[in-house]
């Protein structure tokens, strides 16, 4: 049970985003790292090997023995954060959300079926801002089309490249330890997007640097809150550590350290969603700009993937099964160069971000409308 911290915070009186595209929030190094792995020609045929395989039943299988299932009728005071998250970051197809014991974590999984996972000792320490900001996090990786690449890491992370190895005809071991280190890389770079998206989900950067200091170790009982003034002074004092030759060979060291990691360094994400915070960028989500998902839908509604026809979930970036990125409209006009897309103000001649001659376009050729996803 959530502590009673007799805060005034409010989840039903948060702004919500209706439309909003992954692209809105996303990092862009995240976009950047998930594109190399797609393009690595070992990835297809893995994605093939796990989508819907006996790992994820397996997985399936130990979730619904291991847990608990939240819903309108089990841990109900969750489950309406969940649902207002859910509806803040426009996700319409809600994923279930279960509670389990273990570490101080929180994660989702799953390729074709996603799932929200809580453990125990995160929702009893966190209070119920926080909590929203992590709910908010984990549904952002949903909100990404981060589910395919989740999915690989968490069965490398429990099987190791040998276990999940012996599942691949010819490529074997040798070609997932090949995988790890570029998965990481796009592990850390996908957290600082679903940073950002627990941070649309409750409005207050703080909310999610506290959340994420007490994940990170901190404990309000005996120090009371974390003092961010400090912990700024701290992070400038390792930037500028570059001095000597021995703290630059520190530094370079503790670089390869995190090549494996899969999370961030925590002061430096505190700081990243800090920054993000005090941005024009996110001003202007808040205001309402920001660019809207689109795709087609089939006769009954339903949205497929443009790639390998896998029907997707409302808000879907990229298709769970074969990781292709799906078609996405700005809110207003964008430059019509599909490696730009920057939005575009009235009156504009020229794109002020790959410099594209707007005089020189041709007329819109008509086509079908698109169905927004929310």
């Amino acid at each position: 049970m959530m502590p009673d911290n007799g805060s005034a915070f409010d989840a039903a009186k948060l702004q919500t985003f209706p439309g909003i595209s992954a692209e809105a929030f996303q990092y862009p190094d995240d976009r950047k790292a998930t594109s190399a792995i797609q393009q690595l020609p070992i990835f297809p045929q893995i994605l093939k090997t796990i989508s819907g395989g006996v790992l994820e039943k397996a997985t399936r299988l130990d979730q619904i023995s291991n847990s608990f299932r939240l819903g309108p009728n089990q841990g109900r005071a969750i489950y309406r954060l969940f649902v207002r998250a859910a509806e803040i970051l426009s996700i319409d197809e809600l994923p279930e959300i279960f509670l389990a014991s273990g570490a101080v974590n929180a994660y989702a999984s799953g390729m074709k079926k996603h799932t929200v996972t809580l453990l125990s000792p995160l929702v009893s320490m966190l209070k119920e801002e926080e909590l929203l900001a992590v709910i908010g996090h984990e549904l952002g990786h949903i909100k990404c089309g981060h589910m395919a690449n989740k999915t690989l890491a968490s069965y490398l992370a429990g099987f190791g490249a040998e276990g999940i190895g012996a599942y691949i005809p010819v490529l074997g071991p040798l070609a997932m330890q090949g995988l790890m280190v570029p998965l990481a890389h796009w592990s850390r770079m996908a957290e600082i997007s679903c940073d950002r998206a627990g941070l649309l989900v409750v409005q207050d950067p703080k909310i999610v640097a506290s959340a994420l200091a007490k994940i990170g170790g901190w404990s309000e009982m005996p120090l009371g809150e974390i003092n961010f003034e400090a912990l700024e002074e701290q992070l400038q004092e390792y930037d500028q550590a570059d001095d000597t030759v021995f703290d630059s060979i520190l530094k370079i060291k503790q670089s390869f350290d995190s090549l494996y990691s899969s999370h961030p360094l925590t002061a430096l994400r505190i700081k990243k969603i800090l920054q993000w915070g005090e941005s024009d960028h996110y001003r202007s989500i808040l205001s309402g700009d920001y660019p809207r998902a689109e795709v087609r839908a089939d006769g009954a509604g339903k949205a497929h993937c443009t790639a390998c026809g896998q029907l997707l979930a409302a808000g879907s970036e990229f298709c769970p099964t074969c990781g292709a990125r799906q078609s996405v409209s700005a809110a207003g006009p964008h430059c019509p160069n599909k490696a730009c897309g920057c939005p575009l103000k009235p009156g504009q001649k020229f794109c002020t971000k790959c410099g594209t001659d707007l005089n020189k376009l041709p007329p819109p050729a008509e086509s079908s409308p698109a169905v927004p996803l929310a």
